[in-house]
């Protein structure tokens, strides 16, 4: 696999995710959409920011070692989801 330089791959990332949230922004507010529909529509332009990096990732056979992913260790679970309970008073 050719070697990818990773600060101006993540630099373009960025911008490429953060475009989908103001565009459907901008979109609810010239259209003046009622607040159902904004849900609506920032959740398709979310979906469509993480669908496509995932294609990305699929097409240039990135493992997910490379980025930096990891299977959880079992010993770690635990501990893992200890951080993912909601605090509830």
């Amino acid at each position: 696999m050719k070697r990818i330089k990773p600060v101006p791959l993540s630099i373009i990332w960025t911008i490429v995710i953060l475009i989908f949230p103001v565009l459907s922004g901008v979109i609810a507010t010239v259209f003046k959409m009622n607040q159902i529909e904004i849900f609506l529509i920032q959740g398709c332009f979310m979906l469509l920011s993480i669908i496509i990096p995932v294609i990305y990732v699929c097409k240039k056979k990135v493992y997910a070692e490379e980025i930096g992913l990891r299977k959880a260790e079992p010993v770690s679970i635990r501990k893992t989801l200890f951080f993912y309970t909601p605090i509830t008073f």
